[in-house]
């Protein structure tokens, strides 16, 4: 769907009214849904719902107007080594999903106790090749501040990354609404991590200061590279657990 010079000459109601919208979804042969980035932020946010509630695949239309060449993707530069880190994040993600379920089950029932709302809480981020998926998060009630101050919110992602949709190691996943005034979008193509260089560097940059750091990555991406990013994450929550 492309965005409208003049959103009030022509009214569709299919589009304008999330009901119909989602009708049409349902009873159409469309596969799936792929939304232009000039969308607005309302109409957005209405095609989300409707594709979620349809169980359609929805994909954000990513421009292509940028000095940042795609042929600098990790699995373009080094597809054996892209492999290996795939093989590495399954299986990751498996053995941390086993080693913290006693962890995983307590933070479960501590939440539920502290808050009349599910545990998980998802949210729309932009994926590999422009794919939104939802990314999956502990709900943190108003008690639970040490919950985000350990990191530990951040776990159900580890599903995501068992589902293709994350990487233990990777760029900084963006909310669509950010990603529609990213000054970078063809980097928005690139499969998005729990961790990486900007969760390192947020403090000190601002938000869209922090789309130099992921192309910078990108172009820069190695096995090795990863490896230290991820050891330092590892370092940077024991510290935050010891304190």
């Amino acid at each position: 769907m492309k965005a409208l010079d003049d959103a009030s000459a022509v009214r569709l109601p299919a589009v304008t009214h999330s009901i119909w919208l989602q009708d049409c979804l349902r009873h159409s042969r469309i596969e799936a849904v792929c939304l232009d980035s000039s969308i607005s932020q309302l109409d957005l946010e209405r095609w989300l719902i409707a594709c979620t509630e349809t169980n359609k695949p929805v994909f954000l239309r990513l421009s292509s107007r940028s000095i940042f060449c795609r042929s600098v993707f990790p699995e373009r530069q080094s597809p054996i080594d892209w492999r290996l880190k795939r093989l590495a994040d399954w299986c990751g993600a498996l053995l941390l999903l086993i080693g913290l379920s006693p962890l995983w089950l307590a933070l479960a029932l501590w939440i539920l106790t502290h808050s009349s709302k599910p545990v998980l809480d998802s949210q729309w981020r932009v994926g590999r090749r422009g794919k939104l998926f939802q990314m999956l998060k502990f709900r943190v009630p108003p008690s639970g501040f040490w919950i985000q101050r350990s990191y530990l919110e951040h776990m159900p992602q580890l599903l995501n990354v068992l589902a293709g949709e994350m990487s233990l190691v990777g760029p900084r996943p963006w909310k669509p609404a950010d990603a529609l005034r990213h000054p970078d979008q063809p980097c928005l193509n690139a499969l998005p991590g729990i961790t990486g260089v900007w969760p390192l560097k947020r403090r000190s940059s601002g938000k869209f200061q922090l789309h130099s750091l992921d192309r910078d990555y990108l172009r820069h991406w190695s096995l090795g590279q990863d490896l230290r990013l991820l050891t330092t994450a590892i370092r940077v929550l024991g510290a935050v657990a010891l304190s």
